[in-house]
C-alpha cells in the first residue's frame, strides 16, 4: 500500500492564531513604554527650550549697554519674551509640547515659560537686574515652566 505524499505548504489555523495572539501581546506590552518615551522626549524638548531661553537672556544682557536683563514688561514696555525675538527665531519655542493648558485656547497665555521674578523689576525704571549684580549666575534659574493655570509670565 502506498501512502500519499503529505507535505504541508502553509500554517494551520491554530498556528496562525497563536502567532497573532503573541504579536498582540507584545504590542500591548510595548504601547505604554512608547507613550512614556514620547512624554520623555517632550520633556527633553521643553528643557532644551528653557536652556535656549536662558542663553538668549544672557546674550540680551551682554548686548544691553548696561548689562541688564529684560524688565518685567510693566507700563507699556514689551514683555520679556518679546524682547528675545532677535535671539529666538521660532514661535514654537515659546510653547512646551506637554503644556496642554486651556489658556492657550482663549489666547491669555503666550508662553509656557516664566522668567525668574527676582531678575525683573516691577518698578521704575523697569530694567532687569544687571548681569554683574547676580550673586551666582551659573546656579540661578532664569526660566522655568509655568503652572498650567497661570497666565503671569514671571
Amino acid at each position: 500500500m502506498r501512502y500519499a505524499n503529505t507535505t504541508r505548504n502553509g500554517f494551520t489555523l491554530i498556528e496562525l492564531l497563536v502567532v497573532i495572539s503573541i504579536i498582540a501581546l507584545l504590542i500591548a506590552i510595548l504601547l505604554p513604554a512608547l507613550g512614556a518615551a514620547r512624554e520623555m522626549s517632550e520633556q527633553a524638548k521643553c528643557l532644551a527650550h528653557q536652556r535656549g531661553m536662558g542663553q538668549a537672556l544672557t546674550m540680551y544682557a551682554n548686548d544691553d549697554e548696561n548689562d541688564h536683563y529684560p524688565g518685567a514688561g510693566m507700563m507699556g514696555h514689551d514683555r520679556w519674551y518679546v524682547e528675545l525675538e532677535s535671539y529666538i527665531f521660532l514661535d514654537e519655542y515659546y510653547h512646551c509640547p506637554s503644556d496642554q493648558s486651556e489658556l492657550w485656547v482663549d489666547g491669555s497665555r503666550q508662553t509656557s515659560y516664566g522668567i525668574n521674578g527676582y531678575i525683573t523689576h516691577n518698578h521704575p525704571p523697569y530694567n532687569g537686574m544687571r548681569f554683574d549684580d547676580m550673586f551666582s549666575p551659573s546656579a540661578t534659574i532664569l526660566v522655568a515652566e509655568l503652572n498650567e493655570r497661570l497666565t503671569k509670565d514671571h
